[in-house]
This record gives C-alpha cells, structure tokens and sequence, in this order.
C-alpha cells in the first residue's frame, strides 16, 4: 500500500526551483523525533530563500528604471531641438 504522508512533507519535497541545485536553500539538520518541525522549517527555509531572490530582482529593475528614467530625462531636450 502506498504510505501516506502529510501536506508539509508533500511541499518539502517538491523542487520550486526546477532542480537547480545553486538555488536550493541551506537546510538546517533535523532533529530526532521532529519530521513535522523538520519539513516545517525546510519549507520556511525555502520562503525565505525565495522572498530574498525576489526582493533582489526588483530592486535591481527598479534601480535600472530609475536610471534609464534620468537618462531620458537628460536626453530629451537634446533631441527636441
């Protein structure tokens, strides 16, 4: 028979990241007689680790838009003429 196992079990286990394996978050060493805590703190690991990719990409295109903002600025009335 097929064992059954919990939700959180089921969400440590998915790869989210496609495989890669650069971009799988540190796990911390699980504990003896704590697979719940453990799949827990694998999966706030890896909300975390993602939250943090995500906020570094939008801060860099958000630091691109405002420069290319400021370069169209300074560009525009040299075109105008």
């Amino acid at each position: 028979m097929a064992e059954r196992i919990g939700l959180c079990e089921r969400l440590a286990r998915r790869s989210w990241r496609c495989g890669k394996e650069k971009d799988k978050a540190p796990r911390k060493p699980a504990r003896a007689g704590e697979p719940e805590a453990a799949a827990l703190w694998d999966r706030l690991q890896s909300q975390i680790y993602w939250y943090d990719r995500k906020a570094k990409s939008n801060r860099t295109a958000y630091k691109i838009s405002k420069i290319s903002i400021v370069a169209l600025a300074i560009l525009l009335p040299v075109f105008a003429e």
